[in-house]
This record gives structure tokens, sequence and C-alpha cells, in this order.
């Protein structure tokens, strides 16, 4: 799982309707931890994105990100697979 990305933690509180000071309170972080998120300058721990997803009901936006990264994750492995029984095989002559 990878970090959110700074306009989505934006995105996420703007969508809730708080201030940076209200969302860093769910998340029990500090009001400067929580700007340096939405700046970019230190990364947001998935879990706690999470958290505060699920704390502000924005849980489906969760679940339909972690449904994507999923089949994202499926259809990587299978490309990989592909690649690799591709390169395995024995070259065919030409007649």
């Amino acid at each position: 799982m990878k970090n959110p990305k700074p306009e989505m933690i934006r995105s996420a509180r703007a969508a809730s309707g708080l201030t940076q000071t209200e969302a860093a309170k769910i998340v029990s972080v500090s009001l400067v931890t929580w700007a340096r998120w939405e700046a970019g300058t230190c990364l947001m721990p998935r879990g706690l994105y999470d958290l505060f997803m699920i704390s502000t009901n924005q849980s489906e936006v969760v679940c339909e990100q972690s449904l994507l990264r999923g089949l994202d994750d499926l259809i990587s492995d299978a490309v990989a697979l592909r690649r690799k029984i591709i390169s395995t095989r024995p070259a065919i002559p030409a007649e």
C-alpha cells in the first residue's frame, strides 16, 4: 500500500469540511504534522489516512481505492508472469 499523496489528503479533509486542526485531532497528531502531510514535506502513513477516511464517513472511497490497488497489483503480476513465460520459451525456428 502506498502513502496517500498530498492532494488526496487535502481533498479528503476538504470533503469532510474540517480545518487542518480538526483533521489532525481525528488521527491524534499535531497541526504541524498534518500541515506537513498536506504540503508533501512528510509522508502520511497509509493507516492514518484510512483511519481519517473511515472516521469522516468517507470509507467507501477507501474501499474503492483498495479494490483498484488490488486489481492493479493482479494485472502487474499477470504481465510479469507472462513476460517470464515468454522469455523462457525456446525459440521456434522459421521454416
